[in-house]
């Protein structure tokens, strides 16, 4: 799990299909505001790496 997280973050781009779906879960994660409260922080943080797994799933973890 911890792999498809580091890998996911670390990729942008398109998901592979015809759909071309981009890649969310880095920009997710890099997306900081200044009044942003702790818990928001948490949840976003959180989000990023339910995207990475996700988007490394629909990649296969093939790229």
């Amino acid at each position: 799990m911890q792999n498809a997280i580091g890998e996911g973050l670390s990729k942008t781009g398109t998901l592979p299909g015809g759909l071309d779906v981009e890649r969310k879960a880095q920009f997710l994660h890099s997306q900081k505001h200044i009044d942003e409260s702790p818990q928001t922080r948490e949840n976003r943080l959180v989000c990023s790496y339910a995207f990475a797994v996700s988007e490394q799933n629909a990649d296969c973890g093939t790229s």
